[in-house]
């Protein structure tokens, strides 16, 4: 049967939010609460920081927003301020774009080229996000889960800014922020983040509950920031097609919500008719931040980038409709008719018997000459002269649309070119359609020759199929987040909404942008980093980055400040743990690091030095924290090297690790709870032996291994008559005993 103690936690975290469980510590159960539902989706509070905890949106080192304007973090050098467009040659096929730089005078960075290219790459036009209530059984969710279109946006800023902007909206309608940090403490605005903006627009925008209406408790309401149309200008000026976007207009919108028959929240379509709810405080916030975002947006960029994201996903319409445009072979049927019709204007041939007699005529009557008078001989030396310089005129009308149509279809002037076109003149049967043909293959194939500089970009050229109404999380990686509602015991506030930037292209004026500047499309792309702005980009840097704040954690208490206890809290499938420098340097976490001198070291072995740089954390558990390790050969089952997680023995492990075959054959595995108090010491195994290390290990220096571990203060929970090798289920499990060893 399915363990539900989770169920337990939960409705004691209910109760403690509505009020009627009040022997609960509201901070301890929700908590608790957070860890536990985590946990039956195999996740812990790493997960969840790994969303909210990114460069993008500077914070404070505990994790919460900076009281004063902050601008956005770009791990791009290349960053710029606004979109203004986007072009194509139609000579030579390049694409350059329109932006405006980041100067003193056009103002400060919105977006780099890590954004360019994921917008291009991944096809990202109309994008959707909202944040929805993970399980409608459980009214009082301490998470939000985070849903989107398309797919694509998986692991991308543009997602990262999504999710940033709506939990800010969510923080502004509330009166909450949430810490970044586990364990993601609350805390009121005002103090806080609030205090950015100007006393007019702190007035405007005041939480819901602190308006003058005697607020409702126990109301969900839906805010959501949409977008209005993007009006763009098609222009052709020499050689260049050129696209230009105007500034584009974001909305803050409102629903009441009720819960339908299966218990999901819906919109009330007729509560937000009614007279009663367009004066609620609800509908006035969002008119008044409607009225004021590009002015709240100063103060908060990540509101006024989601427009240049929204411009950029325009700019790749026009790149992907003029690739498709050029990838369709050209119809020679429209050209046959304009042959067709054009061949009717053009007096060919002139080598014809009635124009030799039309002309032989006018000869003789300018001359004042009549044909009696005329010798056969000179009749035939004049005709077969004006035969001559018709035929030559023939020629020459050849010639000419030989060269004007080569010329507008991009074909080499060749023999087979004037046979198709002589074919064409002289009505010969099917010389229309042919010539059409060869002008319609002839330019195909120059349309091709102009698709390169776009291929090089490698940018999305498939429409996504995906529907809107199926917004999804694209991958098993955690979507949670905590959930934003009124730090006021009893309220039952809850805030949902999302993100809508639909793009609805409409053409129009577009104001001359005096301050943008021409990037060549290949150069921009070019620029992509191998570091990000908002986190992971794939499953690998993701499993990374989760390690990396474990190890952070184990070196700091992992509690943020403010309202929060100093003490450290189990975090996860993990714990925090207070950590001391030693020798250390005094950096902050998530290492501090000295310079091993030897007396933290094992003096007799000094097997500490093996770390990389002889740099290390030494780490007091403030609760119990398991160890793991691989052992074999001659490292037996107790020793002095562990892991911080659990490793499987593949050569990748002996690698990282640096693992010596004839020192660890790396057969079997185990793992050991330390008991808290006890210190161990993190760092970064060095390279031996052609093996690069790299990876973390925790040691236990030697001459604390013996009363640490003694004999009688050691039991095995699995003791098999046999070793059992790593891939095995079973695990040898030693619990560590004795407080009394606490150093």
């Amino acid at each position: 049967m399915a363990d539900r103690s989770y169920l337990y936690v939960y409705y004691l975290f209910e109760g403690a939010w509505q009020g009627w469980a009040h022997t609960q510590n509201f901070s301890e159960i929700r908590l608790k609460c957070m860890q536990t539902l985590l946990a039956t989706k195999g996740w812990d509070l790493f997960d969840v920081q790994l969303l909210l905890d990114i460069p993008l949106i500077p914070r404070t080192n505990d994790g919460w927003l900076y009281r004063e304007r902050r601008q956005l973090n770009f791990a791009s050098t290349k960053k710029f301020n606004k979109v203004d467009g986007i072009s194509f040659d139609t000579e030579s096929g390049q694409v350059q774009f329109s932006f405006q730089p980041v100067t003193l005078k056009s103002g400060e960075a919105m977006f780099d080229s890590n954004d360019v290219i994921e917008v291009f790459q991944r096809g990202l036009t109309s994008c959707f996000f909202t944040l929805n209530q993970p399980d409608n059984n459980f009214h009082a969710h301490p998470f939000q889960e985070m849903l989107y279109y398309p797919s694509s946006l998986l692991y991308t800023q543009y997602c990262a800014t999504l999710l940033h902007t709506d939990y800010l909206l969510k923080m502004f309608t509330s009166g909450t922020e949430v810490c970044a940090k586990p364990p993601f403490e609350m805390r009121p605005i005002s103090g806080s983040f609030f205090e950015r903006l100007p006393v007019h627009l702190q007035q405007k925008l005041k939480p819901l509950h602190d308006r003058e209406r005697n607020f409702s408790f126990g109301r969900a309401h839906r805010f959501w920031i949409e977008a209005d149309e993007v009006i763009y200008e098609r222009k052709l000026v020499g050689n260049q097609i050129q696209y230009r976007v105007d500034d584009v207009r974001l909305r803050v919108r409102k629903h009441l919500l009720i819960r339908d028959a299966e218990g999901k929240l819906v919109d009330d379509e007729e509560a937000n008719e009614s007279e009663e709810e367009k004066c609620s405080a609800e509908s006035q916030f969002a008119k008044a931040f409607t009225d004021h975002y590009d002015e709240t947006g100063s103060y908060f960029p990540e509101l006024l980038r989601l427009k240049e994201l929204l411009k950029l996903s325009a700019l790749y319409i026009f790149a992907r409709s003029r690739y498709e445009h050029l990838k369709a072979p050209v119809n020679p049927y429209p050209i046959q008719c304009h042959l067709a019709e054009l061949r009717t204007k053009i007096d060919y041939p002139q080598t014809t018997d009635e124009q030799i007699d039309r002309y032989y005529n006018m000869a003789l009557s300018k001359s004042d000459i009549s044909s009696w008078n005329i010798s056969s001989y000179e009749e035939q030396s004049a005709r077969s002269m004006i035969r001559s310089k018709l035929e030559e005129v023939d020629q020459n009308i050849i010639g000419d649309a030989v060269v004007s149509i080569c010329s507008q279809a991009h074909i080499p002037i060749s023999s087979i070119a004037r046979l198709y076109v002589k074919a064409w003149l002289d009505y010969q049967l099917g010389g229309t359609e042919k010539l059409a043909r060869f002008i319609a293959n002839g330019l195909t194939a120059r349309d091709y020759a102009l698709m390169g500089p776009i291929e090089q970009l490698k940018i999305r050229v498939s429409e996504n199929e995906e529907k809107y109404d199926r917004m999804k999380h694209a991958d098993d990686t955690c979507n949670w987040v905590p959930a934003v509602f009124l730090n006021k015991t009893g309220s039952g506030m809850h805030v949902y909404g999302g993100v809508n930037l639909q793009l609805k292209l409409t053409e129009g004026q577009v104001p001359i942008n005096s301050m943008s500047s021409r990037y060549d499309a290949a150069d921009i792309f070019a620029g992509q980093t191998n570091v990000s702005s908002t986190g992971p980009r794939n499953q690998q840097e993701y499993q990374t980055m989760k390690h990396n704040l474990s190890v952070a954690a184990a070196s700091s208490s992992g509690s943020c400040q403010g309202d929060l206890p100093n003490e450290g809290t189990s975090i996860g499938s993990r714990s925090s743990v207070g950590a001391s420098s030693g020798n250390g340097n005094g950096r902050k976490a998530p290492y501090d690091v000295g310079n091993l001198t030897g007396k933290e070291s094992n003096d007799s072995n000094n097997d500490v030095s093996n770390f990389v740089g002889g740099s290390y954390t030494i780490v007091t558990p403030i609760n119990k924290v398991t160890l793991y390790r691989l052992y074999g050969g001659k490292a037996g089952k107790v020793g002095q090297y562990w892991t911080l997680e659990e490793r499987e023995g593949n050569w990748g492990t002996r690698h990282d690790l640096a693992l010596l075959d004839e020192w660890n054959s790396v057969k079997f595995s185990t793992k050991i709870d330390i008991p808290e108090g006890v210190y161990f010491i993190v760092g970064r195994v060095a390279a031996q032996k052609g093996a690069l290390g790299g990876s973390f290990q925790a040691f236990i220096p030697s001459r604390y291994l013996t009363p640490l571990f003694p004999t009688s203060s050691r039991r095995l929970y699995h003791h098999p008559t046999s070793e059992h090798t790593c891939g095995e289920q079973h695990r040898d499990e030693i619990a560590v005993y004795g407080s009394q060893y606490f150093i």
